[in-house]
């Protein structure tokens, strides 16, 4: 019993020593010194509980509202991120409509006025497909590919792919526990996603 007890604790010790060291790493910039844009992220709760500046060492501004829809967020287009006059700005909305049972022609109609706004503006637009939603996934796949349909937005950032396998299951450990928002696990996987995108080594699928 007292070998069973001391290899548990040993276990536990491990685990937390690991965290720690994953926490560290992730609190270090990832981008480094070579990307000189200005990037805003708008977007709903997913967005808001992203620490962008333990991931990233570049300007980037969090513009993220928890529980708002896509359409609230659009509402808000011109003064979180036109008039910031940032390089890109990336869009991750319509997860609480998905949620909520909303009209998800709403949702995608929000978003294409967000790409057609940041591109008069001269701002590059990204979309970003939204994370798995445990209970929900099959109308998170019908809401993603909705987006992923429609040539205007081009999407090009695939958050739904970095956080399942290629089963389309969702990972073990990416999402916290009540299903919906991305661990810190998640975040990192998520993080690795969009420096790809922002720095063209691939293009979402």
């Amino acid at each position: 019993m007292a070998i069973r007890h001391c290899t548990k604790r040993i276990v536990a010790l491990l685990s937390s020593l690991s965290a720690l060291m994953l926490i560290g790493c992730i609190n270090k910039p990832t981008i480094g010194r070579g990307f000189h844009e200005r990037v805003v992220f708008i977007g709903d709760s997913i967005t808001a509980r992203w620490d962008l500046h333990g991931f990233f060492d570049n300007d980037f501004i969090n513009k993220g509202i928890e529980g708002q829809t896509a359409e609230q967020i659009a509402a808000r287009f011109q003064s979180d991120v036109i008039d910031l006059k940032p390089d890109s700005v990336v869009i991750l909305a319509g997860t609480n409509d998905v949620r909520a049972d909303g009209d998800l022609t709403v949702a995608h109609d929000s978003i294409a006025q967000m790409v057609k706004l940041a591109s008069a503006n001269g701002i590059r637009p990204i979309v970003c497909t939204i994370p798995p939603i445990e209970d929900r996934l099959a109308t998170v796949l019908s809401f993603n590919a909705m987006l992923k349909n429609d040539p205007l937005l081009q999407v090009s950032c695939d958050y739904y792919r970095a956080l399942t396998d290629a089963n389309g299951a969702i990972i073990r450990g990416v999402l916290n526990d009540d299903g919906i928002h991305p661990s810190t696990f998640g975040y990192v996987r998520m993080t690795v996603e969009i420096i790809q995108v922002l720095t063209g080594q691939t293009v979402a699928k």
